[in-house]
């Protein structure tokens, strides 16, 4: 029986850190909720917890080798963004979260790169 991993330290440092971003990133989702968002109606809490908590997922998914798992931690990363703007849109709420969105960019970026990439296509399944 093959173990399970949260972090696979034999991938490459770029994988490692995104998977540990989206780790802190479901985190501070869950936290969110118990801080000053409670303005938003549901709708828009549930968008902004089921996104992050559906990254985490992806980060298991990628510390234990699935092609699948990281290529929706990429579809996740972008929808951020469009998660982001629809709120402020809808809801006339800015995203004050600087932090947040450094995490988001990082994110992507280090998902995407080459790197990454390499390694996804050579050893996942």
């Amino acid at each position: 029986m093959s173990e399970k991993h949260w972090i696979n330290k034999s991938q490459p440092q770029t994988l490692m850190i995104a998977i540990i971003l989206s780790y802190v990133n479901a985190v501070f989702a869950v936290l969110s909720l118990f801080s000053g968002v409670n303005s938003l109606p549901f709708s828009a809490l549930a968008l902004i917890l089921i996104v992050p908590l559906a990254q985490g997922g992806a980060a298991i998914g990628m510390a234990n080798d699935s092609k699948i798992a990281w290529r929706i931690a990429i579809v996740l990363a972008v929808s951020v963004f469009a998660l982001i703007g629809y709120i402020a849109f809808m809801y006339s709420v800015i995203a004050t979260n600087i932090i947040g969105v450094i995490f988001d960019v990082a994110m992507l970026v280090l998902l995407i790169h080459d790197h990454t990439r390499k390694y996804v296509n050579v050893w996942f399944h």
